[in-house]
């Protein structure tokens, strides 16, 4: 009887079976467009789907790893993740390094999800990371670009992700081709309290040569090195001082000067890559000017030397003469190289260089009343 019972309770239908929990689908959708930079803030989506159409909760696992290949295999990543958060939707910082210190290279994400009946799906991936690298900029600065000067040469650099603090910097000289000595020493530069993201470095090259020189500079952070930069600087010959201003006035060729009492002869103002007038004091670059003063009294043959003369002027007393008398009074400059004038005695007036305009002698003829 007991059989017959449980017989018709079968052929009845009645009896209940649970239908299986089937797994989500889970993948990573990167929210945050373009590569990811060290440092860069990055956002990620769970995208969820649930064949049963129910809900689900989520856990992300974010590590930072030294090798996108490796990381692929789980190796050379940190053991602790540095992001962790049951959300849908992670929006993370990458961090700069990892636990030891070294550069991040590769972000490994992993998501797990579980829907409302606890099937688990989990889902993994990974991206490359992006050194920054670091950025440079050089000038060039000098009061003149002559042989001999020193020429300050200034590279600003910083890092997006490291910090200026953390490039190297490789300094390097090119000489032209008769490769003259040199100098290139270290030049203290203070930060710039307004640009804290950024350091200025410097160096100061004094050639002992003319022709073309360069100075290359590569800027190097943890990963490498960007393409080296040069500053082309071309150095010339020291050339020859120039009179700029005299007094008093000269007269035109073949007229004289007539002075009938003491008169004060002077060169206020000479030009000059480097030594010049009036001094500047303080300045450890520049020097001055070398005066030599002549005079030629009536009768003398050539012009004599005024010992002790040697300042930019001179005193002519017209009592010391007859009046009548034609006396020529001269004043010669010299730099720090003190070319010989080539000009012969008889010219009033005497140039070195290319430029006829740029004396180094005048001559005043003077006739005393």
């Amino acid at each position: 009887m007991r059989f017959l019972t449980a017989l018709g309770l079968l052929l009845t239908g009645c009896i209940y079976l649970d239908p299986i929990n089937q797994r989500p689908s889970i993948t990573i959708d990167q929210l945050s467009s373009g590569l990811i930079h060290r440092g860069d803030q990055v956002m990620f989506m769970a995208d969820y789907d649930d064949p049963e159409g129910g809900g689900g909760s989520f856990a992300w696992s974010a590590f930072v790893c030294a090798d996108e290949s490796d990381a692929r295999h789980d190796v050379g990543c940190d053991a602790d993740p540095f992001y962790t958060r049951p959300v849908d939707t992670a929006q993370l910082t990458v961090p700069l390094t990892l636990a030891s210190g070294g550069p991040t290279q590769a972000l490994r994400l992993v998501l797990e999800a579980r829907d409302d009946r606890g099937a688990f799906a989990q889902t993994r991936l990974v991206l490359p990371v992006i050194d920054a690298p670091p950025t440079l900029e050089l000038r060039k600065s000098a009061r003149s670009y002559t042989i001999g000067t020193p020429i300050d040469v200034f590279a600003r650099y910083g890092d997006a992700d490291d910090g200026p603090a953390k490039v190297d910097l490789v300094w390097e000289v090119f000489t032209p081709n008769t490769q003259p000595a040199f100098s290139f020493t270290d030049l203290a530069v203070p930060q710039d309290p307004a640009d804290p993201t950024h350091v200025t470095a410097g160096k100061t090259l004094v050639p002992q040569g003319i022709g073309e020189w360069s100075v290359r500079v590569t800027a190097r952070d943890a990963l490498g090195a960007i393409p080296p930069q040069a500053i082309a600087i071309t150095v010339a010959a020291d050339q020859p001082p120039c009179l700029v201003e005299w007094q008093p006035i000269v007269p035109p060729a073949g007229e004289t000067l007539p002075v009938t009492e003491p008169t004060l002869f002077q060169v206020p103002v000479v030009a000059d890559d480097l030594d010049v007038y009036p001094p500047v004091p303080g300045d450890p670059v520049l020097g001055t000017t070398t005066f030599a003063w002549s005079i030629k009294p009536p009768g003398a043959p050539v012009h004599q030397v005024l010992v002790g003369a040697t300042g930019n002027s001179v005193d002519f007393d017209p009592s010391a003469f007859t009046p009548g008398d034609i006396v020529e009074l001269r004043v010669e400059i010299f730099d720090r190289v003190h070319l010989t004038l080539p000009c012969a005695d008889d010219l009033a007036t005497c140039s070195v260089g290319a430029q006829p305009s740029c004396m180094q002698r005048q001559t005043w003829r003077v006739e005393v009343r």
